[in-house]
């Protein structure tokens, strides 16, 4: 093995020849199938929560009404050497009957820094656009 090599990371997959040795699992039934999915969804959950830490410098956690049907990164406000600003564009409500859905305009700075009633002024800026844009058949 070269030494300058980087070691690759996981496990190693099995041979086919080993795989034909294990005897087969026999058909679970349904429930236990969802229920054991279910399980393994929280485990990696969990797994993923506890580190946050580890991965992220910052996270916000902001549950929904409905799932976010969009979301994207705008373009970057701010390059700093410790700060980057930039906007982040959330799109939710898929339920047309009550009068349609919602978007979101986050700048993830103003989110950490800036008092609720500033951010509710400028968000009112925009207020007459997405109107107009609403009313558009």
């Amino acid at each position: 093995m070269d030494p300058q090599a980087p070691k690759k990371r996981g496990r190693k997959p099995k041979p086919k020849e080993d795989k034909k040795d294990e005897p087969q699992p026999s058909q679970p039934k349904m429930k236990d199938s969802k229920r054991s999915h279910h399980h393994s969804v929280d485990d990696k959950y969990t797994q993923w929560k506890s580190l946050v830490p580890v991965l992220y410098d910052w996270l916000a956690n902001h549950n929904l009404v409905w799932p976010s049907l969009s979301c994207r990164w705008g373009p970057q406000l701010e390059q700093a050497t410790y700060k980057n600003r930039q906007r982040l564009y959330l799109s939710d409500d898929c339920d047309t009957t009550g009068g349609g859905g919602t978007l979101q305009i986050w700048r993830m700075s103003d989110l950490i820094y800036r008092p609720e009633d500033e951010v509710l002024a400028e968000l009112d800026k925009f207020k007459s656009h997405v109107v107009s844009c609403a009313s558009k058949p």
